[in-house]
């Protein structure tokens, strides 16, 4: 059954292969020894570590995994990677960039 209801934000429903391969290949692949992109890793490392969710975040990546039979490293690997743009997306919904002043 097809729903009438349009996406949420939060849904990725929306989102095409076309539309995902070429975010990755701008925002990741064609620009990985750019300054900005090595700082924003670190910075985000650092924070998702002194963080409180930290563990529970790693329980739930494995736990993903190991129901969905993607257990191997690539498996867990794929999942918190996917798992981490969701967030991101939804991150940067919640707490927009400042404007510039």
């Amino acid at each position: 059954m097809v729903s009438d209801r349009a996406p949420q934000l939060t849904d990725p429903s929306y989102i095409s292969e076309e539309m995902f391969d070429r975010a990755i290949g701008e925002k990741f692949q064609n620009n990985p020894d750019d300054q900005a992109v090595r700082e924003q890793a670190i910075k985000l490392i650092r924070i998702f570590r002194a963080s409180k969710s930290h563990a529970q975040v790693i329980v739930d990546v494995l736990h993903a995994a190991h129901v969905s039979h993607h257990d191997s490293k690539d498996g867990i690997a794929e999942i918190g990677f996917a798992m981490g743009l969701q967030f991101g997306f939804e991150l940067g919904l919640s707490y927009p960039p400042l404007p510039n002043r």
